[in-house]
């Protein structure tokens, strides 16, 4: 998830540089300053989301918890219903608490890539926007 930050910090600085060089154009002397001050903001903004991202993911790996519905609506029992074929019982366990684990890591995949890039549009974009026309 750092190499999308990574990528988007690289993308923000070639367009603010782009831009600044069309907008100072006539002002030559003025491009390189003012160049170093829009990277600078967006050094500091992509450090402070960086955190925010390591702190995302940390908290996903430390703490097991879910509200999604589908996967508390499938993993409801304990042992799996099985139709007419009998397992047995500690098979059917270990099979059950692997696809228990299966289906959390997939969700929590799924909330990281949902969670992340918004993430990285809010604290990146937004804030380094908002920092530069202070």
């Amino acid at each position: 998830m750092l190499e999308c930050l990574g990528e988007v910090h690289g993308y923000l600085e070639g367009l603010a540089h782009k831009i600044i060089e069309r907008t100072f154009f006539r002002f030559p002397s003025l491009v390189h300053e003012v160049s170093e001050l829009a990277s600078g903001v967006l050094l500091k903004e992509k450090d402070k989301t960086a955190e925010i991202i390591e702190s995302i993911i940390d908290s996903e790996e430390g703490y097991c918890f879910t509200n999604d519905t589908n996967y508390l609506n499938e993993r409801t029992d304990l042992l799996p219903k099985t139709e007419g074929t009998m397992l047995d019982p500690q098979q059917a366990f270990v099979n059950e608490i692997r696809a228990r684990i299966d289906a959390y890591f997939a969700l929590v995949i799924r909330n990281i890539r949902d969670c992340i890039p918004k993430s990285i549009g809010h604290f990146m974009v937004r804030c380094s926007i908002d920092n530069m026309q202070m």
